[in-house]
Order: structure tokens, then sequence, then C-alpha cells
């Protein structure tokens, strides 16, 4: 009987374990949380007016680190005129990893 009490306590915690694997495993955001958190963390420093974004993440590498990412472009207003700035965001996260102004 103690062999198998261990064999279904085993058992159990391979179950635990692999279900815990699995949930944590990160899928990507939606493209359209992606650009909220984008227009999220301008909001401070920029009026935004207009907005897009990618509907299909591609994948990057930079510094040898493979990204899922989405980009995407957003129109804020400076004073009487408007600004155009393309961003790439982490399609798992959120976080913007480049943010430039269109020349």
């Amino acid at each position: 009987m103690k062999n198998g009490g261990f064999l279904l306590g085993a058992a159990i915690g391979m179950a635990a374990g692999l279900l815990i694997a699995k949930k944590t495993q990160q899928a990507p955001l939606q493209p359209e949380k992606a650009l909220g958190a984008v227009k999220r963390a301008l909001k401070p420093e920029y009026t935004v007016q207009g907005s897009w974004i990618h509907m299909i993440p591609e994948s990057i590498n930079r510094s040898n680190v493979k990204y899922n990412v989405y980009n995407g472009g957003v129109s804020c207003e400076n004073g009487q005129e408007m600004e155009h700035y393309n961003f790439t965001v982490d399609a798992n996260t959120g976080t913007i990893l480049e943010f430039t102004k269109q020349a």
C-alpha cells in the first residue's frame, strides 16, 4: 500500500506540474490589447489622435533575444501639427520595444 500511495502522489504531482506549466505559457496578446497598452503608455506625454496595428505578430531577434511582436503606428497632436510614429510592441507583454518618429 505504501508504494501505491507514493505512485498516486507522484502521478498527482506530475499532473499538477503539467497543468501549471501549461497555464504559465503566455499566449500572445490580442492585437487590440497590445495597441491599447501602447496608447496607455503614451498617454502621459502624447495626445494620440489615430492608431493602427498589424493583426499578425512576427518574430524578430534583438540582441540575441527572440521576440514575437506587433508593428503599428500612432498619430499624435503636437500643437497645430500632427506627428506620426511607428512602434514595435512585444506581443506577449505589451512592452514597447521601439518607438520612432516617421521622417
